[in-house]
This record gives structure tokens, C-alpha cells and sequence, in this order.
């Protein structure tokens, strides 16, 4: 569980794509670096 984990970032080699929104506009795609032990994906907010 996510809850219990230590997260291990993925480091800057591997990312995930997911799409993301900047003033309330879908932009496009951008890379996310996420835990290789839970899988739970960190997200970056642009503001």
C-alpha cells in the first residue's frame, strides 16, 4: 500500500506520460516521476 511505502523515486531515466492542464487548458502530454516500489505517480503542479 502507498500508505506504508518509503517511495523510491524513478529517478530521471524513466518517467510516466500523462496528460496535464495549465489554466485550465488540456496542454498536452508530460513525463511524471513515480515510485518504483507502489507505483504511485508524483505530480508536478505548474502555477
Amino acid at each position: 500500500m502507498a500508505a506504508h511505502c518509503k517511495h523510491e523515486s524513478c529517478g530521471t531515466a524513466e518517467k510516466v506520460w500523462l496528460p496535464y492542464e495549465f489554466e485550465g487548458r488540456s496542454r498536452g502530454l508530460k513525463p511524471h516521476s513515480y515510485c518504483i516500489l507502489c507505483g504511485v505517480v508524483k505530480k508536478n503542479i505548474i502555477r
